[in-house]
């Protein structure tokens, strides 16, 4: 009942801003299983800079082999889904 409660104090567009980021929560943790299978890392930055920017990297060579052009994790979790399902 207290759940219930809860969601009845919030706006539509509360709602619908909670269900967008369980959807990006969802799109990250399926990126990051489709790379280990190919053996790579998909990694986001907690850094106030770029916060929120993705790389992928070789957890063999430690060498970031898509994103990361600045120094920093640059790439959207869009990008790192392109990438990682491009040949599919």
């Amino acid at each position: 009942m207290r759940k219930m409660d809860e969601m009845q104090g919030q706006t539509v567009a509360e709602l619908e801003e909670g269900r967008q980021e369980l959807a990006d929560l969802r799109r990250d943790s399926r990126c990051r299983a489709k790379a280990r299978r190919m053996g790579y890392l998909v990694e986001r930055s907690r850094r106030v800079a770029d916060w929120g920017g993705y790389w992928i990297r070789d957890p063999r060579t430690n060498i970031v082999v898509y994103g990361g052009g600045s120094g920093h994790p640059d790439l959207s979790l869009d990008e790192v889904e392109a990438w990682l399902y491009d040949d599919e």
